[in-house]
């Protein structure tokens, strides 16, 4: 059972005046501070080796930058450099090419962005985890013939057949967001072997030992009077999510506003929060300003927007903020306390940075440089759709379908859709043939809620743009829209009761059975309509987003759908519970009804979101939606 360590150490920083996509190109080396960086690994390999590692053997890719990058190596461990094929860049499409949009855009290179498992570098990322996993492996090997079992290998390679390795050995999917690797210059990903023979994959440890030397404009030591922070670098737009398991505790700090107010840790519990690092000498601050402001508009009242000065007097920073119309406050860090304080949970590193905490005040996701706004939008997106909102509205959308079921256009017709959606007679219904029944109703099912959730999910893209109109209004709108929804199940609007006869019918049986559902989904008005229209309404409460649609639409088709289940399970008793909604469809009705109408007058009045903040603040701690 030969143990072993293989360090993948990525090359330094390269020169690269002119911006080419060098890929396998030669003749690119190190810049001075990339010579540098690979100093700094060789020091960091060479302490492992002074507190007990045995590293023993030493390999490279061929391309100059990673034999530069091993050169320091070598050195400081006296080893020889043995070049391997295997670990070279990957192979790229565009190599030669200056990396600007417009030539990667030209529709000569189209055919080269069709495939997301075969991207632009042409390469597929499974040949590349093949050649990659077999160096690896001869290479502990090798340690291990020349120092013993636990003897330990570096291979220099390069980012993406490093990132691809990692992301094989822990067992994620290959495809991936190129932006989001963590494989950063002169980085060590160690591939950790209890067994090279086993096929049991390693365990991974990441370390930045270059991290003091990644180019920057200033440094965050500078910045502030005290600590022992690391060296400022310029974010690449790194984008780090933490799981909501694994974010630990809330984050403390405490800081003052420019307008003099206090701000703490604390003020921020009960809904996610951004904070940005930022000054106004900062480029890429000014660059991702607007889209900030953007997104403070579009999250307005779901998400509390701050940034966090660095440098700036006052007058500084309000000319900054007056410039970019910034619509929410900043604290005054000059003194770096907030920039100290919140290193303790995960390092800024970088202006600017920004951090999305959850509604518990734990820290959720990190961008280092420039927030793209796509991702920065799905960060917050994913936030929210975790908190307390979701929590809230969950329940009542499950309400809603099942007061849906027990309408007039629906609840009469049930033992219809049973016999239609499986070809059976009412005779055959009681009998045992429950397998074809509890088929042919899972694919109604799916069929209306197929429909349901494309509707769902299209309104919310619309409502996505309708909400920088203004939220207060939208709210107060909705809610009239939820009470009005209410009061026609309580039997105000007469219209509304009136039945709609399906005019379409698919062939019966279970080939037309979910085609029945998409029909029975597209003539949801007039009965079905405002059940889920109040449904989409709690979609737009706090911002409207496609993940908080899709959610509340299935637990909606769920309190539609699932009472057709159960009585496609028990077809004797089900058709005696028959009973049972028919005797009670006008309570049931009302019930639903009077919720609508409750929920409707606490949106309008402003007490929805204050009884939201509450859940949040009290009851959704540990709980977690999978999605």
């Amino acid at each position: 059972m030969p143990s072993s360590t293989v360090h993948l150490l990525r090359h330094g920083q390269v020169l690269n005046p002119d911006r080419i996509v060098y890929g396998r190109m030669p003749s690119y080396g190190l810049t001075e501070l990339g010579a540098r960086m690979a100093e700094a690994a060789a020091a960091e390999l060479a302490r492992r080796v002074n507190t007990g590692s045995r590293i023993v053997h030493l390999v490279s890719s061929p391309l100059q930058r990673a034999r530069e990058t091993a050169a320091p190596v070598a050195r400081e461990l006296h080893l020889p450099v043995h070049p391997d094929e295997r670990i070279i860049e990957a192979h790229n499409h565009f190599e030669g090419l200056h990396v600007d949009l417009p030539e990667l855009l030209r529709p000569r290179h189209w055919p080269h962005l069709r495939n997301p498992l075969r991207p632009s570098w042409g390469e597929p990322y499974r040949h590349q985890v093949a050649r990659m996993a077999e160096a690896v492996l001869d290479a502990g090997r090798a340690a291990v013939e020349r120092g013993g079992d636990g003897a330990e290998a570096v291979l220099v390679s390069h980012q993406l057949p490093i990132w691809l390795t990692r992301l094989s050995a822990e067992g994620r999917p290959l495809p991936h967001d190129p932006r989001r690797r963590q494989c950063n210059l002169a980085s060590i990903t160690s591939l950790v072997f209890d067994d090279l023979d086993s096929g049991r994959p390693p365990r991974v440890v990441y370390s930045e030992p270059a991290a003091d030397l990644y180019p920057g404009e200033d440094s965050l030591a500078q910045q502030a009077n005290s600590g022992d922070q690391k060296g400022y670098i310029a974010g690449d737009g790194t984008v780090s999510e933490y799981p909501a398991a694994e974010r630990g505790e809330p984050v403390q700090f405490a800081g003052t506003l420019f307008d003099g107010t206090p701000l703490a840790a604390e003020d921020l519990r009960g809904r996610p929060a951004l904070l940005n690092f930022w000054y106004a000498g900062c480029a890429p601050c000014r660059v991702e300003a607007p889209d900030l402001r953007e997104l403070a508009e579009r999250f307005e009242g779901q998400a509390a927007f701050y940034g966090v000065n660095l440098r700036d007097e006052r007058a500084t920073a309000e000319a900054f903020e007056r410039t970019f119309e910034i619509p929410y406050p900043s604290v005054a860090d000059k003194d770096g306390g907030v920039l100290m304080a919140l290193s303790a949970y995960v390092p800024p590193q970088a202006v600017p940075t920004t951090l999305v905490l959850d509604a518990q005040g734990r820290v959720a996701a990190r961008i280092l440089g420039i927030a793209d706004r796509s991702v920065l939008e799905t960060l917050l997106e994913d936030t929210i759709v975790l908190d307390g909102s979701l929590l809230v509205a969950l329940p009542v959308a499950l309400l809603a379908g099942l007061v849906s079921f027990a309408s007039p256009c629906v609840l009469p017709l049930v033992p219809g859709y049973l016999g239609y959606v499986t070809g059976l007679t009412g005779a055959d219904l009681q009998e045992q043939r429950r397998g074809r029944v509890l088929a042919g109703i899972t694919l109604f099912v799916l069929g209306f809620s197929a429909v349901f959730l494309l509707m769902s999910v299209l309104l919310a893209q619309l409502g996505a743009y309708a909400w920088f109109l203004g939220q207060n209004w939208i709210t107060v709108v909705l809610g009239g829209l939820v009470v009005l929804m209410g009061v026609v199940f309580l039997g105000g609007v007469s219209f509304f009761q009136r039945d709609r006869k399906i005019e379409h019918r698919p062939p019966p049986g279970l080939w037309g059975a979910p085609l029945l559902g998409v029909t029975f989904g597209l003539g949801w008005a007039p009965c079905i309509g405002p059940t889920f229209a109040a449904v989409q309404a709690l979609v737009y409460v706090d911002g409207a987003s496609t993940g908080k649609a899709a959610v509340l639409t299935v637990a909606y088709c769920l309190g539609l759908g699932v009472p057709f289940l159960l009585l496609a399970l028990a077809l004797r008793r089900g058709m005696g519970a028959m009973g049972f909604f028919r005797r009670h469809r006008l309570g049931i009705q009302r019930a639903g009804g009077g919720l609508l109408v409750l929920v409707g007058l606490l949106m309008m009045t402003g007490a929805w979101t204050a009884f939201v903040s509450w859940v949040q603040a009290e009851l959704v701690t540990d709980w977690v939606m999978p999605i």
